[in-house]
């Protein structure tokens, strides 16, 4: 094996083990609030602050990674996303753990952008492509995961808080020993919400839509199957089986959105989306090998919104401006996602756990029948000017280098092509 495959190695190793820390805090805590009594709307108040701490860190992080250099700035974040996690163990309050989850999503997004810088400087041009896909397979596999390790929830209430530090801090390990060149400065994320919204309105709100479906799934799932008798392992079972479907179903649904008009792909994929969460909603304590197929499949489908709506954006601007529009829409997503749990809490509420996949239903509806308009106000471009679809994760934007493009003359090319289908 190579110096650069055991460096990749290496990085994707400690990334594993902090994706999974992620995934165990964010379902162990909604659990412990709604644990304590906490009413929905503020559950969902705090889990929404992990989202807005994401979104700030693709401003603050890059900052403090040119200021220290990248494996000094990643131990800065990996100390206080630990930190972080025991703090949720000794702090009750609403406000005190909202600034927790705050921290803990700056911490995450700059992780994310220094394993993602790291693993782009050492792909080759011709591997590049496979180490992005094998990275983001990796994120939502350690992810699902993360979701088992609740089980210790059942004995005892404070040690996931307690194996999210220690698997934070064994993260920095293999990352730390990783012997790596210093990759370029990472540099903040723009947003021009003007320019993305003429290049792709469907792009815009569909990012915004899978932001909404994606954050409340993963702020208040671990509530409503509280709420609906679920035990412990019912509910790992459930988050996890979502995050799956994201694995297996997102390639061939994007492949297939290769071979035909994307927009067509995006409203079955929607509507599909919606359809299974009113079937989970239908089937949810009362036929449960129903309710946990819907929730794989219904996984498949909403994880698939968000790569498809950047491909179909990158379908209208060259190729020079790939990275940068999805880097706005990676802005988008954060807005989306801040605001989904926030509202999402406030419905279920007064409404209680019946309200869950009913607002999931609402928001990919909502989203067909948008892109049903757009069908009809702007023609698709030909199959042949579609640009591959990418199997894409919310990320930071270091991992969008990642993406291979195409050379200087096909790049060229292709851009007099979109300048003229516009």
């Amino acid at each position: 094996m190579t110096r650069a495959s055991l460096t990749v190695t290496a990085l994707m190793n400690g990334c594993a083990l902090f994706v999974a820390a992620s995934g165990l805090l964010g379902t162990a805590l909604s659990l412990h609030a709604s644990n304590m009594g906490f009413a929905v709307d503020v559950i969902g108040f705090v889990m929404a602050a992990y989202f807005l701490g994401f979104v700030s860190g693709t401003a603050i992080c890059p900052r403090v990674i040119v200021a220290v250099g990248h494996i000094r700035a990643f131990s800065v974040f990996a100390a206080c996303a630990a930190t972080a996690s025991i703090m949720h163990a000794l702090l009750f309050g609403v406000l005190s753990w909202a600034l927790l989850r705050f921290v803990t999503g700056v911490c995450l997004a700059g992780m994310y952008m220094v394993v993602e810088s790291w693993l782009n400087e050492q792909a080759a041009n011709e591997t590049r492509g496979r180490v992005f896909a094998f990275y983001q397979i990796i994120s939502l596999a350690s992810l699902a995961i993360g979701q088992w390790i609740l089980l210790v929830m059942s004995t005892n209430l404070i040690a996931p808080f307690l194996i999210s530090a220690m698997l934070f801090a064994l993260g920095l390990v293999p990352t730390a020993l990783a012997r790596v060149t210093e990759p370029a400065p990472v540099e903040s994320v723009q947003l021009n919400l003007r320019h993305l919204w003429t290049a792709s309105p469907l792009g815009v709100l569909g990012a915004f839509t899978a932001a909404v479906a994606n954050s409340v799934f993963f702020s208040l799932g671990p509530v409503f199957g509280a709420s609906t008798g679920m035990n412990i392992q019912e509910i790992a079972a459930f988050m996890s089986l979502v995050i799956l479907g994201g694995v297996a179903l997102q390639w061939p649904i994007g492949h297939l959105s290769d071979r035909f008009d994307r927009r067509s792909m995006i409203f079955l994929v929607s509507l599909a989306a919606a359809a299974l969460a009113g079937c989970a909603a239908w089937s949810a304590g009362t036929a449960a090998s129903v309710f946990f197929i819907s929730a794989f499949l219904y996984g498949g489908f909403t994880f698939s919104v968000y790569p498809l709506c950047v491909a179909h954006s990158n379908d209208h601007v060259s190729p020079q401006e790939f990275v940068k529009t999805a880097s706005g829409l990676l802005l988008v997503y954060g807005a989306g996602a801040t605001a989904g749990p926030i509202v999402a809490g406030l419905l279920m509420d007064p409404y209680g756990s019946r309200a869950f996949f009913a607002f999931l239903l609402a928001t990919h509806a909502i989203m067909s029948a948008f892109i049903l308009y757009r069908i009809t106000a702007r023609p698709a471009p030909g199959i042949e000017h579609q640009e591959p679809f990418v199997m894409l994760n919310r990320t930071s934007q270091s991992a969008l280098a990642m993406i291979p493009t195409a050379g200087a003359d096909d790049a060229a090319a292709a851009g007099a092509s979109a300048a003229e289908r516009d």
